[in-house]
């Protein structure tokens, strides 16, 4: 299941504090803020359309154990995807 988050106007010691963590707590970190008191510059689309059945899909993932997680960063004009791999 591929998580993919859009960041924008992210300080740069905001981006050097996810640099150093592990990929579990970066996917963590960045969905609090998506859902918390940054949500004007981290936005969160699971899946390729967002649909219901793809959030379903995640929290079952996370039901009972602990997914695996890779974490890729990408550089966009005015802004930048983190992308995660949840298995």
């Amino acid at each position: 299941m591929r998580v993919t988050f859009i960041l924008k106007n992210l300080t740069d010691s905001a981006h050097a504090d996810l640099a150093v963590m592990s990929d579990a707590d970066r996917y963590a970190k960045l969905h609090k803020w998506a859902f918390g008191d940054l949500k004007h510059c981290v936005s969160e689309k699971i899946g390729t359309s967002d649909a219901f059945r793809d959030k379903v899909a995640l929290n079952a993932l996370f039901r009972g154990r602990v997914p695996a997680f890779s974490y890729k960063l990408e550089a966009r004009k005015g802004y930048k995807l983190a992308t995660f791999e949840v298995a």
